[in-house]
């Protein structure tokens, strides 16, 4: 992420204006949980800020660098989907004056100049907090944004799962279960009679060279020929018997889950 913002604030009674570039890195790390999809995305970088500050007959020039740490877990919850909680952040901030001037000259300019001088550090410490305040502000508003992008986009993809789930006939009541492991994020679609558990992925990396998001099928729940077609639905929906049925269904659910499978499928 390299996004530039403008500043305009108003600190300890004097305006000040500039700009201010944010960059940084987000990361995902998957927290352990026997009965939850959890992680937590952490997002890493710096915020540089260029400002003048324009404080009576004296104008200051400085910048500020932020360095930060942003962490926000996602949990999924069945019914819910996946919901961000409240982020976490670190962040240190050096400050430095560049330059003072004034419109006046000779004595009076560098009288003007040193006075500022002496203003400017008996409020650096103050100065720097509030800077570290507005560029926290800054980061945390654009991590929300950026996640809430993603976090619609995951609950997207297990939409389908509800869709698909909901045309059971099966007796037992359906219910989305779900874990976390070191090494994946599982969410699966059983028939709840009480006592399952999720059902585990195979001891295994996920398949090299493949999508992040990756659908597997127990051999267990469904025959061989069946498991076939499920393949053939997201390699290449288009094609797929079982997608151009439920788009022929009557009523509005079997199209709704033809277009939610094709859809994911693309993804």
């Amino acid at each position: 992420m390299d996004v530039t913002l403008p500043v305009r604030d108003v600190i300890l009674g004097t305006p000040v204006s500039g700009v201010a570039r944010m960059v940084g890195q987000p990361r995902v790390e998957l927290v352990p949980s026997p009965d939850q999809a959890r992680f937590n995305v952490v997002f890493s970088g710096t915020v540089y800020s260029r400002t003048i500050a324009n404080g009576g007959p004296a104008t200051v020039y400085g910048h500020s660098i932020t360095n930060f740490t942003a962490t926000k877990q996602v949990v999924f919850e069945p019914g819910k989907g996946f919901q961000s909680l409240p982020p976490q952040i670190a962040a240190t901030t050096q400050c430095f004056t560049d330059g003072i001037g004034t419109s006046r000259g000779g004595i009076v300019g560098r009288i003007i100049q040193r006075r500022a001088s002496e203003e400017v550090e008996s409020k650096r410490s103050q100065v720097t907090a509030i800077a570290r305040q507005r560029a926290m502000r800054r980061v945390e508003a654009a991590f929300d944004q950026q996640l809430t992008t993603k976090i619609a986009e995951l609950n997207q993809s297990v939409d389908i799962q509800v869709k698909l789930a909901e045309l059971r006939t099966r007796e037992g009541s359906r219910r989305l279960m779900a874990c976390t492991t070191p090494e994946f994020l599982q969410i699966s679609d059983v028939i709840f009679n009480g006592d399952q558990k999720a059902i585990q992925l195979p001891d295994r990396p996920l398949i090299a060279g493949k999508a992040p998001v990756q659908v597997w099928v127990h051999n267990s729940i469904v025959p061989e020929t069946i498991g076939k077609q499920l393949a053939e639905v997201f390699n290449n929906p288009d094609k797929s018997a079982v997608v151009n049925v439920l788009a022929l269904l009557p009523g509005v659910l079997g199209k709704e889950a033809a277009a939610a499978i094709t859809a994911f499928a693309a993804e």
